[in-house]
Formats: C-alpha cells, structure tokens, sequence
C-alpha cells in the first residue's frame, strides 16, 4: 500500500537534497561560486524540498492534501522574501526553540519558485521500487528535514564579524538593506529649537524650510553613511567642519525616490563606531542608532530608542485647529531715547493706520520724532505735556506724564518681551505667558512653528485681542489691553524677528493713572 512518501525515493528529490547540502554546507564557505549563484541555487533546491518533505510528511496522497503542503512551503518563503517584518518576525519565531537564523530580505529569491512544478511532479511519478523502501524514505525525510534547518542557519562569519576600522563616529547612520543601490538626498536642519519641545513628533514640527541646501549619496547594498555632522563631512571628503555642529540634538530631512519625506532626529551627544563600508556579508542588527532605507517606500528606524524617524509635515500656515487670531500689534519705532530723559510733547498727529505721531523736545533743545501704535484710551498725551522717558527701545516704550493742574501723572508701557513689570511707588505688575491648551500650534508662513499663549495678568487669564481694568497696590488704576501672545518653538532667521528664536512673545500696553 502506498504510504505517501514515494517521492522521498524519486532521484528528482535526492538529486535537488545533496544540491541543497553541498551548497549550502561546501560551496558557500569555499567561495568556489559567486555569491548570488549559490544563493538561488538554494533557492532552488529548497522550493522542490521543502513541499515534497511536508507533502511526505503528512502523508499528503491528494490534491487538497498536496496544495495545502505546498501553500505551508511557499507563503512562508515569500513573506520572509518580500516584507522585512516578516523575515524578523521569522527570526524570532525559531529562536524561540533555539534555532538561530539569519534572514535576508530578498525579493530576487522569489525567482525559485519555478522549481515548484519540479516540486510536484516528483510527487506524481510513480514511485521507485526499492527492496527497503521504508528505509530510505525514512532517511530521506530526517535528511531533508535537517537539510532545511541548517541552510539559514548563521555561518561563522555572523557570531565573528567585527566593525572595521576606521570606524565613523556617528549618532545615528542610514543604512541600505535592500539589493539595490540606492541615491537618497539629505539635508541637515539650519532652524533653532529646544529638543524636548519636538523630540516626540519632530516631523510635525519642522518643516521643508527648516533644513538647509542638499546633498545627495548613493548607498550600495549592506552599507552604511554617518548622518552625524562631522562623520558626514567625512564621508563627503569635505572636512568635518562643513556644517556647524549642534548640541544635545540633530535632524536630518531624508529625501528618495518612491518614498515619503522623513525627519531623522536623534541625540547627537553619544555617537557609537560604524563602519565605513561593509565587506562582504554583514548583520545590519549589529549597527545600533540606523534608519534604514533600501526598501521600496520605505524609510524606517531601525528600532533604537535614541533615533527617531517623523514623516515631514508639507503645509505652511495655520490649521483648521489653530485659527489665526485678529489680535491688535502695539508698537513704537523712533530714535533711541535714553532712560530719564525729560522732554516736552512738541507735537501730535494721528495716521490712517491708527498710530500716533509725536514729536518731543528734550532740554537742550534736540527733537525726539517717535511713532506709537496703541489704542485711543492709552494715549493721554498733548503739546506742552512733561514727560519722563524711563524705556525706548525694540523690547518696548515707557514713557510718564507728569502730573499738570487737574490732570493726574500718568504712565503708558508698550512691550514685547516675555515677563513684563510696571514699577508704581514700590509696587508692581507682572505678566506671565503660559500655554494655552485651546490650539497646539501651527506652523507660519515662513516655516517657522509657533503656538498661541494666554498671559496672566494679575488674577486675569487674557488671550490675545482681550483687554482688562484693574487696581494696583496703592490705588492707582490701570487698563491693559493683548496683542500677540505667542511662543515661537522652531525659529528660522529668514522669518520676521518673532519667528527667528525659540521663545515667548508677549505684546500688551498698559495705562495706569492716579485713582480717585
């Protein structure tokens, strides 16, 4: 009675079984063939194994038997060959019994699968008579069964291998896991930040006008680039010092064909040895910090916790989330005035764009022209008015006017900074920026990334366009009114002046008088 394993007696299966063994056992390790001839002879020899060893295995006599034991063989082989996942998931399934394999990720193997109809007409040929055919079936399915454990095992070369010297000292390196080479366009971020402010999303943070002018490398298969700037320089045989170094953190915009725009950003402080070029077969799980490319659409960290790998954000301006607020700009422009001078209004005039034009005299007869743009209310000023210029500068105006028959002294400040106060016999008030959860931020037309803020003012939580009245210490009253109250997180120095540091900005004035 047949038993299902004629086929472990066909000359087809002995023959493609010592073609598997010699290859893999003999001629790989003697270098006697080019290394991508054994490798598809491999291939080959494993596509009529392999299904005619679980076919035998199972006993499988019919055709649904056959294609289910023929599906067990392929599925597994192409998956491992065309998805780097699957091959690692691979790895780790048969290190689960103690088997270690190395995987390589190769689409070109799938051109074994031709053996396959060799594969299944050894099943359907009349079995050889042999005097002592359960022997040699027997032999036959233990020899194949080891045959396929040992061919992806590790060669020694794998547990062996050390990084060559000279060695790139990087923090993070791209490296080619494909077959194919592979040209990738790079280029390294010019924007100022604070890397814990980007470091969980950077892509969303940084934009296309964030990273300076280009390079572009062409990566074989199994080698390795520093993404480091000095390593870089390196490699490009342009000097270490080509670009300015960076602390604590570095981006990089990798760009390829077939391939979405991807944000590197990892901690530049530790750099680890990588080597420059990888010598025949090398194990990419042996290089820590890599983003890996090589793969059709794909740009991808290699799994280290210090790299991190963002798609880059491709529009400009505010989101739908993030509406643009219509809040008022207060500002002053004119000579540079020193503090305590005390000078005479000369001078006033409103403009069509709502500022005020004031002309002052000091005391030795010099002409102070200064421009302030401020609402109505906080402009208490007419010709013949003393006044004290206690600031006059780009972070802000603040300027007294004494005290004049019925009128009582005044102050008006205007500023932009970050923590403002206004002194009043001894007393003060103080503003403070804090984030405002109402919009996460967006980027600006230039490409720079801000986020608007609330500012405390007092036991008032005001938002930009707001205004509010209240009582300094000693009676005095005051009116304060919002500008722009916003945190520039990622700076760019083409952007206007807000936008080229990382930092908070907080526009007010304030009007303070004498209460009743």
């Amino acid at each position: 009675m047949e038993t299902g394993r004629g086929a472990l007696r066909h000359p087809l299966f002995w023959g493609a079984l010592a073609l598997l063994v010699l290859n893999d056992h003999v001629w790989k390790s003697a270098g006697v063939l080019p290394g991508a001839l054994t490798g598809k002879l491999s291939d080959f020899a494993g596509m009529i194994v392999a299904p005619v060893l679980i076919a035998a295995a199972f006993r499988a006599r019919h055709t649904p038997a056959r294609l289910l034991a023929f599906a067990a063989a392929t599925v597994p082989f192409v998956a491992i060959n065309v998805f780097p996942s699957a091959a690692t998931a691979m790895e780790s399934l048969v290190g689960l019994v103690g088997i270690e394999w190395r995987i390589w990720c190769d689409p070109s193997d799938l051109v074994g699968l031709v053996a396959l109809p060799a594969a299944w007409w050894a099943l359907d040929a009349e079995p050889f008579a042999l005097p002592n055919k359960g022997a040699v079936e027997g032999v036959g399915l233990f020899a194949a069964a080891f045959a396929c454990m040992a061919t992806s095992a590790p060669e020694t070369i794998y547990e062996t291998v050390e990084i060559p010297p000279p060695a790139w000292q990087t923090a993070a390196q791209l490296h080619n896991r494909g077959t194919v080479d592979v040209d990738v366009r790079l280029r390294w971020v010019t924007a100022e930040f604070a890397c814990d402010r980007i470091r969980e999303a950077p892509g969303a943070y940084l934009t296309r006008e964030a990273f300076g002018e280009g390079v572009t490398v062409t990566l074989d298969p199994s080698r390795n680039f520093p993404l480091s700037r000095a390593a870089a320089g390196e490699a490009l045989d342009v000097g270490a010092d080509w670009l300015p170094l960076r602390r604590g953190c570095d981006a990089v915009l990798v760009q390829r064909d077939g391939s979405s725009d991807a944000v590197v950003f990892f901690n530049s402080e530790y750099p680890v040895p990588v080597p420059r070029h990888s010598s025949g077969p090398y194990d990419p799980y042996g290089v820590p910090n890599r983003v890996e490319v090589g793969m059709p659409g794909r740009i991808s960290s290699g799994g280290s916790p210090t790299v991190i790998v963002s798609p880059l954000r491709t529009t400009l301006g505010d989101d739908s989330a993030c509406p643009a607020t219509d809040a008022p700009a207060f500002a002053y422009s004119g000579e540079y005035v020193e503090a305590g001078t005390v000078a005479k209004v000369s001078g006033t005039g409103m403009l069509r764009d709502g500022c005020f034009e004031v002309s002052f005299e000091d005391g030795d007869g010099r002409a102070i022209h200064s421009f302030l743009c401020i609402p109505m209310w906080a402009f208490d000023l007419t010709v013949g008015d003393q006044v004290r210029f206690d600031l006059a500068n780009t972070t802000g105006f603040q300027l007294t006017r004494f005290a004049d028959g019925d009128r009582s002294e005044t102050q008006v400040l205007l500023t932009n900074s970050s923590e403002n106060y206004i002194p009043s016999d001894g007393v003060g008030l103080w503003f403070r920026a804090e984030s405002a959860e109402r919009c996460p931020g967006a980027p600006t037309a230039c490409g720079a990334y801000a986020a608007d803020m609330q500012v405390r003012v007092g036991a008032d939580v005001l938002h930009a366009g707001d205004e509010a009245t209240g009582l300094l210490p000693g009676g005095r009253r005051y009116r304060v009114g919002i500008g722009a109250v916003r945190e520039t997180i990622v700076g760019i120095d083409s952007c206007a002046f807000a936008e080229q540091r990382p930092g908070v900005q907080i526009n007010t004035v304030v009007f303070v008088e004498e209460g009743e």
